[in-house]
């Protein structure tokens, strides 16, 4: 039963970073209209906007078992914390469109590469008898990210303060994946 406490709390901390895709998501969708008129964009332009972070995701997702099985499914999801962090950092700085984008392209690639480890880092860490409902942890947090990113929308603060707030998440799971998340038995076993 301790076993499944570490593996549930791990797991939780984990599905943080899932958590971020589904708020650039969310929030994307509120932000999307203001920078249609902070910008002077072209309906062009704003549908690159809103579909680069899929795109970019989906390099990410690629690249990823490149990364997890060199480097470990705990650095490369820290690493996946601090793309976003980093990528957001540039969004809400952004002075023009292009800079805008390479924001977008640093925050695609990082949770392309955290959307893919998360499940398999949950999986490998988990008993048999609750890895399936453990996983199924990922997805949800997508859904849960989703929905603050929508909900950053209620507050009535600016574009850049609602793109802001997605630092949040990625400081607790870069913090979470220093010192607490234990790196996959699997990569270890497969490494030593």
């Amino acid at each position: 039963s301790i076993l499944c406490c570490t593996s549930m709390a791990d797991s939780f901390s984990a599905a943080l970073n899932s958590v971020n895709l589904g708020y650039d998501l969310g929030v994307s969708t509120n932000v999307g209209p203001l920078l249609l008129k902070e910008f002077d964009l072209t309906t062009e332009q704003l549908e690159v906007f809103l579909g680069s972070l899929n795109f970019w995701s989906i390099v990410g997702a690629i690249i990823s078992p490149i990364l997890s099985d060199r480097y470990g499914r705990r650095t490369t999801l820290r690493w996946a914390a601090l793309g976003f962090l980093v990528g957001v950092v540039v969004c809400a700085c952004a002075a023009n469109f292009s800079t805008l984008m390479v924001g977008r392209m640093i925050v695609g690639i990082g949770v392309g590469v955290g959307e893919a480890i998360d499940p398999m880092y949950i999986a490998e860490i988990t008993p048999a008898h609750i890895r399936g409902e453990l996983v199924s942890w990922a997805e949800a947090g997508v859904a849960v990210g989703v929905v603050l990113g929508f909900a950053s929308n209620l507050f009535g603060v600016g574009w850049r303060i609602m793109v802001a707030l997605g630092v949040v998440l990625p400081v607790c799971m870069v913090v979470l994946s220093t010192w607490v998340l234990p790196e996959s038995p699997r990569w270890l076993v497969a490494h030593h």
